[in-house]
């Protein structure tokens, strides 16, 4: 189990606010205060930030030992990448599995990798899908995004995400009113990186739950749901 309850501890101890740790950290407050509390899990180019600039190792910060040594210092993405597929491989793991016990979804693994990877590996795998290294990217992370609101039980219709897509690609008279990304913009980017049959089946299932939801609903109607799902002419 991981212990966040040093980041305060060592804050607090150096004599800083949060809103100058999240400064230091070029993050916003609320951000910050998150990850003290674990609400959130700091990143971990956030975290080797935070303990290089105490000086400190990330094994300290974490409470894993008491040592304040074996400090190392920056963040090497192609290293950290490669040994968290060496450990998955080691184990016969797929990512699937590897999902599973971290709770998080194949793409929310698939999305960490993804951007612990060199720009010329990611722009290795974007060419296979024929899209940009960072739309790629923009798609993952609105998957992750989506994954955590569902794991929250919070409203999946009221979607919106800082991670804007760049939606050109699929309609380029679409406009998003407040530069977000929303749902149907997500759903319809999905055709870039599914098999024909795959998207098919993903796009017959929604249908079908927003059939379930609309012989369902009395105080609402459900072209006021997809409106704010972000669907355009309902």
């Amino acid at each position: 189990m991981i212990n966040l309850k040093r980041l305060k501890d060592i804050r607090e101890d150096n004599d800083l606010s949060q809103k100058e740790m999240a400064e230091i950290l070029n993050e916003k407050r609320s951000t910050y205060s998150l990850w003290e509390i674990g609400n959130n899990i700091i990143p971990i180019k956030k975290l080797s930030e935070f303990a290089d600039y105490f000086n400190v190792s990330i094994d300290y910060v974490l409470s894993l030992t008491n040592d304040k040594g074996n400090i190392i210092k920056g963040f090497d993405h192609k290293k950290i990448g490669e040994n968290i597929k060496h450990i998955r491989i080691k184990n016969n793991l797929t990512q699937e599995a590897l999902g599973k016990m971290l709770d998080i979804t194949q793409a929310g693994v698939a999305s960490s990798l993804y951007g612990l990877l060199k720009q010329s590996d990611r722009q290795h795998i974007s060419k296979y899908f024929k899209i940009s290294d960072k739309l790629l990217k923009q798609i993952l992370k609105n998957l992750t995004s989506i994954r955590n609101i569902c794991a929250h039980n919070e409203r999946l219709f009221c979607f919106r995400d800082k991670y804007t897509i760049n939606f050109k690609i699929i309609d380029k008279y679409y406009k998003s009113k407040d530069n977000t990304t929303n749902l149907y913009m997500l759903i319809n980017t999905l055709k870039l990186i599914l098999e024909k049959k795959e998207y098919k089946e993903m796009i017959s299932l929604i249908n079908k739950e927003i059939k379930i939801l609309k012989s369902k609903l009395h105080s609402i109607n459900i072209e006021d749901i997809l409106k704010i799902m972000g669907y355009p002419n309902v």
